[in-house]
């Protein structure tokens, strides 16, 4: 049994477990219930914990402060991530996923339409978890009767990525940051010319090149598409030659071998950044 600290709606209520605040799901068991009664765990379906005690003001804050029926939209957006995905999702996630669910709703309903700048790279590189976004974005949908654009799937899915413990991106973080520093600063010295950091090309390479240093980390590196690597190799000459110079350094540094292909993607980022320079 649980003693209820608070009841937020028929499906959602605050819970103490193991001498912690916790968020506790489950269909109707806010119904009729009041602080300082218990509840028994079977009627319970998830908690989220533990909630450390100087957050729980905050949150409860954040959850006044947005109507319920996000909340309980993104559990269950989270709900089929994790069984599409067959992972558990960090606790952070409910609230940045509501959050974001929330905020992107009512811009849709100033008409003002949400991109991403990572679409692409979220499809290309990470498309199970994308997969599982889009099922988010059709449950959504439904439920609030919206209609979102397909990049909204890549947003979904950065939460997705964030909010999973068996994701690499997080462990190797230090180690990711500086391989990306060291790939823009050579772009940056190789070019010869002032990058525009804030330009949307400049960021797809940031991100691709943070997507690259994941790979190399865990060694999951794209390798043996010939065809992409050929034409790349024909098409981007002056892209492809500073990607080789960026292979051989981070091989010097870190004494791991990259692939073709990864340089290949490389180059083509690389290009599409001069390309944008050149056009301004």
């Amino acid at each position: 049994m649980y003693l209820i600290k608070k009841v937020l709606n028929v499906n959602v209520i605050i819970v103490e477990k193991d001498n912690k605040d916790v968020i506790a799901f489950g269909k109707g068991i806010g119904y009729q219930q009041k602080k300082g009664q218990l509840i028994s765990e079977e009627k319970i379906s998830k908690f989220y914990l533990p909630i450390e005690d100087n957050r729980m003001e905050s949150l409860i804050t954040f959850m006044n402060n947005v109507p319920v029926k996000y909340i309980e939209l993104a559990y269950e957006v989270i709900q089929e991530a994790e069984k599409y995905l067959d992972t558990e999702l960090s606790a952070n996630t409910l609230f940045s996923l509501t959050d974001h669910i929330y905020f992107t709703v009512e811009r849709i309903r100033d008409n003002v339409i949400m991109t991403s700048s990572m679409y692409w790279e979220f499809k290309r590189f990470y498309p199970e978890e994308f997969q599982a976004a889009q099922k988010g974005v059709a449950i959504i949908e439904k439920a609030l009767g919206v209609s979102l654009n397909e990049q909204e799937a890549a947003n979904i899915t950065f939460h997705i990525i964030n909010g999973n413990s068996r994701s690499a991106i997080h462990a190797n973080a230090i180690q990711i940051t500086k391989i990306v520093t060291n790939i823009l600063k050579s772009v940056q010295m190789l070019v010869k010319k002032k990058l525009d950091s804030h330009s949307l090309h400049y960021e797809r390479l940031v991100t691709h090149a943070k997507f690259f240093a994941e790979r190399y980390l865990t060694n999951t590196m794209l390798n043996n598409d010939a065809v992409l690597i050929k034409t790349v190799s024909t098409l981007y000459q002056e892209p492809m030659a500073y990607s080789q110079r960026i292979k051989r350094t981070l091989e010097e540094i870190y004494e791991k071998p990259i692939t073709e292909e990864e340089i290949a993607y490389l180059a083509i980022h690389i290009n599409r950044l001069l390309l944008s320079q050149n056009e301004e």
